[in-house]
């Protein structure tokens, strides 16, 4: 297999880094199923899911629903990077 490199994403923004942190920190979805933010960079968001019984299935394995709530959340963020906010709800790239 190759090794490619990552692409250099530039942030849309200097502020983008406490922009995402803040908004992920107001997630109550994401502190329900205990999932943690640990890097945020331009078009990178790197989290944390931790075993917990309260998010497994039957067989004793993290949900995929849980990991798909969490993958949701990761790849938007990622996006969010790169991206100008202009408003409460308005977000151009």
């Amino acid at each position: 297999m190759r090794n490619i490199p990552a692409p250099d994403f530039q942030p849309a923004d200097a502020d983008y880094a406490a922009r995402v942190r803040e908004s992920f920190a107001q997630q109550a979805a994401m502190a329900l199923i205990g999932a943690e933010l640990v890097e945020v960079a331009p078009g990178r968001i790197a989290m944390t899911l931790a075993h917990s019984a309260r998010v497994t299935q039957q067989h004793g394995f993290i949900h995929a629903g849980i990991v798909s709530t969490a993958l949701d959340s990761a790849c938007g963020y990622a996006a969010a990077t790169l991206m100008t906010v202009t408003g409460r709800d308005d977000v151009r790239h």
